[in-house]
């Protein structure tokens, strides 16, 4: 807390003008004080909606602020459309490749006989938090791929030599 965080984000919707649909994912104590942040330091005339499950219309606004527990109850509406940029605050949320939560956001590749689930499409992706990520090297997965996937394409290969994956005769221990 108090790094600075939230202005740096705005300070990125601000310098590049391409950004016309902006995503931002918080937990729900911080939405209101995201949107008193964007009011204050936004340097262009945008509009601003406080997303919940009942009113969520996504394509009349400019800047859509959600948090992380109704993510799941409005995918379908928040991956119908590519966005300039989404903003995923306390990104540390989406450790758990499992949760509804981070396939709803991230999504997920298919993987141990499990179907893909698709994420949200945004031409930029910002990830901010000022907690440490991973108690353990292999829950960072979710979210460095998510942020580039070009990066960490696989998650064996992230596995192997992030994690020291290796098999025990048992299974794959990621631990």
């Amino acid at each position: 807390m108090g790094l600075g965080k939230t202005i740096q984000a705005i300070g990125i919707i601000n310098a590049d003008d391409s950004l016309k649909r902006i995503l931002i994912v918080c937990p729900a104590s911080l939405r209101l004080n995201w949107k008193r942040e964007l009011q204050k330091w936004l340097t262009r005339e945008m509009s601003i909606q406080l997303a919940s499950p009942q009113s969520c219309e996504p394509a009349m606004t400019d800047i859509v602020i959600i948090n992380y527990d109704i993510a799941d109850k409005l995918k379908a509406k928040l991956q119908a459309i590519e966005w300039d940029a989404v903003i995923l605050d306390e990104m540390h949320y989406l450790k758990n490749p499992d949760a509804k939560r981070t396939q709803a956001i991230v999504g997920r590749d298919a993987k141990k006989g499990k179907d893909a689930v698709a994420g949200i499409r945004a031409r930029r992706r910002i990830g901010l938090t000022g907690t440490p990520i991973p108690n353990r090297p292999i829950e960072g997965f979710p979210i460095f791929h998510y942020l580039d996937s070009k990066e960490f394409p696989s998650f064996f290969g992230y596995a192997k030599r992030y994690a020291n994956a290796h098999n025990n005769g048992y299974g794959w221990d990621f631990s």
